[in-house]
């Protein structure tokens, strides 16, 4: 698995910390992981992390938690479908530089918070950590403006922008509609609540209701 793989060979540069960090998530909170595996994840990012603020740490943890939650669900829903019939191919959605999370313009509007711009930019550190373990080859800019875009698709698993882990086309939100009627509308609205919202503080990067609404669309 990607995942794992890139998980094992993260440097241990922390060790410290995680004890306290394992400690501190609950693994009903993640409920399309299993215990060890959120166990085995938080001691891994915790130890390669050098972040002293344990609030900025725990967030980076979480959005990493999240973001493997949410590369289960599209990996199950929406990305087989996007690979047969988005109209678009072979960039789709993957058409610019979405991984960025703010722009000046997001900064002036928003006005985060200080945790969600070091949140930012962490992510944005580990996003190109993920790329240099998994991107052989870097991408054609006459195919697509994004760095992490590849031939088999989006190269990060963990550390996807808000944006880039929530966005769906008109064309799979009517898929998600017709093939499950109003549970696939439920999800699909949680997942656009998100891509709406303004990052102005940690919390604002994740969302249960995305988990909770996918739940009952994933295979039993």
């Amino acid at each position: 698995m990607p995942v794992e793989g890139w998980l094992a060979q993260l440097d241990d540069n922390a060790a410290s910390t995680v004890d306290v960090d394992i400690a501190s998530f609950d693994p009903d909170g993640f409920p399309l992981l299993g215990t060890g595996q959120i166990r085995d994840h938080v001691a891994a990012v915790s130890a390669y992390l050098t972040v002293e603020d344990s609030i900025v740490r725990r967030h980076i943890i979480r959005y990493s938690l999240y973001g493997r939650e949410l590369d289960i669900i599209q990996s199950h829903l929406t990305k087989t479908h996007c690979a047969a019939s988005c109209p678009r191919p072979p960039v789709g959605c993957c058409n610019n530089q979405h991984w960025r999370i703010y722009s000046m313009s997001d900064i002036m509007m928003t006005r985060p918070s200080t945790v969600a711009m070091q949140l930012a930019d962490h992510i944005q550190h580990m996003q190109a950590d993920e790329d240099t373990y998994h991107g052989a080859d870097k991408p054609d800019a006459h195919v697509s403006r994004c760095r992490y875009f590849r031939d088999e698709g989006c190269v990060l698993h963990l550390f996807k922008s808000p944006l880039c882990m929530h966005y769906l086309c008109d064309g799979v939100r009517d898929w998600l509609a017709t093939s499950f009627g109003p549970a696939g509308r439920r999800f699909s609205e949680a997942m656009r609540v998100m891509v709406d919202r303004p990052l102005e503080r940690g919390v604002d990067f994740t969302s249960d209701a995305v988990v909770t609404s996918a739940l009952p669309l994933m295979p039993r």
